[in-house]
């Protein structure tokens, strides 16, 4: 009888640690939605992710519909000898070089909005960002 509750999960014993950990968890989620709502993203960088997802979209499609453009033909168990200068990095050819500034471009932005969004979340923690939003005061995008 002392082991009932291995029969049955509704009575398993909970874990107080774990619990914790969740609740934290949770906590921390929904500090992050409400700090991170797009009401609440400023202008500048409402515009700067767009400009980003803007990059990672033409960055996906240069490597996807123009990857003869972007790469040398080159198979896994083709030999290193067979690229120019026996060089790996001359697999990328100029427009494949284009390609990934544009996305590591886009990684940039979106690396400046979590880096903001870590900056808003410890003040919505903290009680020093509003918890409310006017719609009326926030420009559309």
């Amino acid at each position: 009888k002392k082991r009932d509750y291995l029969m049955d999960p509704k009575t398993y014993p909970y874990d107080e640690e774990v619990l914790a950990i969740e609740e934290q968890d949770k906590r921390q989620g929904e500090a992050y939605e409400m700090a991170t709502r797009w009401e609440n993203v400023p202008q500048w960088l409402r515009y700067t992710l767009s400009f980003g997802l803007f990059c990672m979209s033409m960055s996906s499609y240069a490597f996807c519909v123009y990857g003869e453009t972007c790469f040398r033909d080159f198979q896994v168990h083709d030999k290193l000898n067979k690229l120019p200068d026996s060089n790996p990095i001359n697999i990328i050819r100029f427009y494949g070089a284009v390609a990934i500034v544009i996305f590591l471009v886009g990684c940039a932005c979106l690396h400046a909005f979590r880096r903001w969004a870590q900056k808003a979340v410890a003040e919505y923690q903290s009680g020093s960002a509003p918890t409310t939003v006017d719609s009326n005061k926030v420009a559309p995008m």
